[in-house]
């Protein structure tokens, strides 16, 4: 899958030397408070990242709920985690601007940096990127939207020129579904603007229309008819603008009709769930 890939970026890897098991509390413990409780929850879960280096999936769940332990317990860094994988401290970092605890643009440049191998190059690792965006669109960094969606992106366009490659599951297009959603709203949020030019806010519209109408497809492909729904709606909210304007009739009603088509598609998808 796409969060797997080898080496440096986190995936598949076969673990390193088992990590040493925390010992088990002692009686002499019990009753000790939330400080010692939270002491030992750090304890087991830098053990369980520890024991899952080299898979970032596998040890995902447990690293953002070390950061959220860490915080508890009053750390300054709580985003600072026992990994040396790059993929793990860009995790660190996100969970943190989830929580609250992180809410500047250093964070953001600093996940970038994690997210990228020494030569510039991007990690392969699209759940990541397409988090990134989520977090940026959250803090109005519209330039850290829409480079991170277009490496996300770009991560798709990668795996497919590849000859023979195999098809994506359904989870896997989840990330590249969120990222076109991303673009779309960054740039819609741009198009409307206090004092945006009407000229470039119709090319942003129809831009951010485009990636809404992409996104119902990969949504699609996700198997997910709810958010097929909801990108279908924000697409709504740009093709009838658009619509009314000759300049962008005809590529707004070739957009409608397939936007349309997904929809149906969602719709029978749906159904056969039960």
């Amino acid at each position: 899958k796409a969060e797997g890939g080898g080496g440096e970026e986190g995936g598949k890897g076969k673990p390193k030397a088992a990590a040493a098991k925390p010992a088990a509390a002692g009686k002499e413990a019990k009753g000790a408070g939330p400080a010692s409780e939270l002491a030992g929850a750090a304890e087991v879960l830098q053990w369980a990242c520890a024991l899952a280096e080299g898979q970032l999936h596998a040890k995902g769940e447990a690293l953002k709920t070390l950061v959220s332990v860490q915080r508890a317990q009053g750390a300054k860094e709580p985003w600072e985690v026992p990994s040396t994988e790059a993929g793990a401290k860009a995790l660190a970092l996100l969970e943190a601007l989830r929580l609250g605890v992180r809410d500047d643009a250093a964070a953001l440049d600093a996940v970038l940096g994690a997210l990228s191998l020494p030569d510039g190059a991007p990690l392969r690792l699209p759940e990541l990127w397409a988090q990134l965006a989520e977090r940026a669109l959250a803090m109005a960094r519209m330039p850290v939207v829409v480079r991170a969606c277009g490496v996300c992106l770009s991560l798709l366009k990668q795996r497919q020129d590849v000859p023979g490659a195999p098809a994506l599951a359904p989870s896997e297009w989840r990330p590249f579904a969120q990222a076109e959603w991303l673009h779309g709203a960054a740039l819609g949020q741009l198009a409307g603007a206090k004092g945006q030019a009407a000229e470039l806010s119709a090319q942003l519209r129809t831009q951010a229309a485009a990636h809404l109408a992409t996104a119902t497809e990969y949504s699609l492909h996700a198997h997910a008819p709810v958010h097929v729904a909801r990108c279908a709606s924000a697409f709504w909210a740009h093709a009838l603008p658009l619509a009314r304007d000759g300049a962008t009739r005809a590529a707004t009603a070739t957009m409608t009709r397939a936007v349309l088509g997904t929809l149906r598609q969602a719709q029978l998808l749906d159904a056969a769930a039960g």
